[in-house]
């Protein structure tokens, strides 16, 4: 389409000009890697509109789900089993776009063009575009005919990378003048824009050494994102550009979510203090309480506030319930201890053998048989830190407030633990490793795949996220990615079609699953919290779609 024989200058197509005709002439723009008449093209027009519905539309989604979503109801459904999954499977379904239309680049291959054949996927410039990168976006609003087209594509490439740094300096000045307002901020043009950004850096430096059939260019290889220029002639501003947002992306970025997983590990040290004990009064009642583990600095044991203590003592009765009870669950307070009273059970576990937890602490390091138990404990480990969050971000006073994890909590929460942090830190080193290697013909593919599965494995073995229905569906993101390295190096259309539709399958089919003992416990917690202050006066509960837990304060024992 582009030449019309032997693809120099003089034998470009209408539109074409520049080395191997990869440049669009005067009055033509790019667009979706065709080359487009400014002022009759209907086609490209069109494409400009749909492009920007799709673009838009995404956006407003996106942010309305992560920000808006808690505080008010959407098509009903606030607050639900289906709209919390939504809330969190969203995120992660519009990052595996991002990354498979980054692995597009793969199509030029040396094994794609020994097939001989082209990539046709006519929908791949609208999944670029959600990449929300202003190289990705430049066709849709036409900026290449109001100036130069050879010069709006030369600065639009140098600003790309930096556009979303700009947007996190914005949300960091903002959280300078208004404390605990920038951090989620700052997390969500992450999530959103990291991938475009990075992306954009590294086609900076990116150089076109192959022309279509395969062969070497030489010292003819010119500039991806700027074909009037050789990669000899790259400017020493674009060279600027690259070192300084390469060092954003690659270093400041993982570094910020460095510092929020060693804040949590500090923060939530003294969770990590306290045990729970539990005796077994009979088939359906259980007794827990706390002690807490005397650190070297103070050999006597410190006691909890009551009304500390009291969140915790609920924390591990929901984990407790969440994971062994069914039906109507009644809790209640005592002195320090809590009873937990259930009506039935839908879990069988050797732990009602035991008389004691500890007992059975010794048997499972032992044999590691008791899976149930475990679980228990995981959760209420997950509870135990929500409760300290709670403490440190809303009721410590103003100024003893922890407003970096109070503007990160609602990232900690998704996980089942909090330091599972690092797997944010992980994801974006992986993104920076993705967008680096397919931009080399020769072993993009190998190590794309190698990331991707690896990362599978990672997400599969050790299940970082809270809700079991997010873990599997971050799993199906990364061996779809891997399917579409595969296929687009091999140019093969329907089985990059297939790999893009499978997360979404899987999270379409996850949709009517029961409910998993993490998710009830969440839900119910997040219910009972707002509600402990309260206790003192009247009995609170909240319910799952299985399960129900009132909350209530028994009589003291007289003395």
């Amino acid at each position: 389409e582009r030449c019309n024989r032997s693809g120099l200058a003089q034998d470009c197509a209408k539109g074409y000009e520049g080395y191997l005709c990869m440049d669009c002439s005067q009055d033509y723009f790019a667009s979706g890697g065709r080359c487009f008449r400014c002022d009759t093209s209907v086609d490209a027009s069109t494409w400009r509109w749909r492009a920007a519905a799709v673009g838009t539309g995404a956006v407003i989604a996106t942010a309305g789900v992560r920000i808006f979503f808690p505080r008010a109801a959407v098509w009903g459904l606030s607050g639900t089993k289906f709209a919390k999954e939504l809330k969190q499977s969203v995120p992660l379904l519009l990052q595996c776009c991002q990354v498979w239309a980054v692995l597009s680049a793969l199509a030029v291959s040396r094994q794609g063009r020994r097939q001989g054949k082209d990539l046709l996927l006519p929908e791949l410039p609208y999944i670029r575009g959600l990449s929300f990168s202003l190289v990705d976006l430049q066709g849709t609003f036409n900026f290449q005919c109001m100036v130069d087209g050879a010069a709006a594509r030369y600065w639009i490439s140098l600003v790309a990378p930096i556009v979303p740094l700009l947007i996190l300096l914005a949300c960091g000045l903002l959280e300078l003048l208004s404390h605990g307002s920038g951090i989620p901020k700052v997390l969500l043009v992450l999530s959103i824009f990291f991938v475009g950004g990075a992306s954009s850096c590294a086609k900076l430096v990116s150089c076109k050494s192959y022309d279509a059939g395969g062969e070497e260019l030489g010292d003819f290889a010119f500039q991806e994102m700027m074909p009037s220029f050789k990669c000899s002639e790259r400017a020493t501003e674009v060279w600027g550009v690259f070192l300084v947002t390469c060092f954003c992306y690659a270093i400041l970025v993982p570094c910020f979510l460095l510092y929020l997983f060693a804040k949590q590990h500090f923060v939530l040290r003294s969770n990590k203090l306290c045990v729970s004990c539990s005796n077994l009064k009979m088939l359906e009642e259980k007794e827990l309480h706390f002690e807490q583990i005397p650190t070297e600095e103070d050999s006597q044991l410190a006691e909890l506030k009551d009304e500390l203590l009291e969140r915790r003592l609920v924390a591990a009765a929901v984990a407790y319930a969440a994971v062994f009870l069914d039906g109507e669950v009644q809790v209640a307070l005592k002195d320090s201890t809590v009873t937990v009273e259930g009506q039935s059970i839908h879990r069988t576990s050797d732990l009602f053998q035991l008389q004691t937890l500890e007992s059975f602490l010794v048997d499972l390091a032992q044999a590691k048989e008791h899976g149930s138990a475990l679980r228990c404990r995981a959760i209420t480990e997950m509870l135990l830190e929500r409760c300290v969050l709670f403490e440190k971000c809303e009721l410590a006073a103003p100024e003893e407030r922890e407003r970096v994890l109070g503007g990160a909590r609602e990232m900690l929460m998704k996980y089942a633990v909090c330091q599972n942090v690092w797997m944010e830190i992980v994801l974006k080193l992986v993104t920076i490793s993705l967008v680096s290697v397919v931009q080399n013909p020769q072993a993009g593919l190998k190590m794309s795949l190698a990331v991707t599965l690896v990362m599978a494995t990672l997400v599969a073995l050790f299940r970082p996220y809270a809700q079991a229905q997010v873990n599997n569906l971050q799993c199906s993101c990364f061996i779809s990615l891997s399917i579409a390295a595969f296929s687009f190096s091999l140019r093969v259309p329907w089985l990059s079609r297939l790999s893009l539709i499978l997360p979404f399958l899987v999270a379409l089919a996850q949709v009517g699953l029961p409910e998993s003992p993490e998710g009830c416990a969440s839900r119910i917690w997040q219910e009972l919290e707002p509600q402990l202050q309260h206790l003192p006066r009247a009995a609170i509960s909240a319910s799952s779609k299985t399960l129900k837990i009132t909350v209530r304060r028994a009589e003291r024992r007289p003395t």
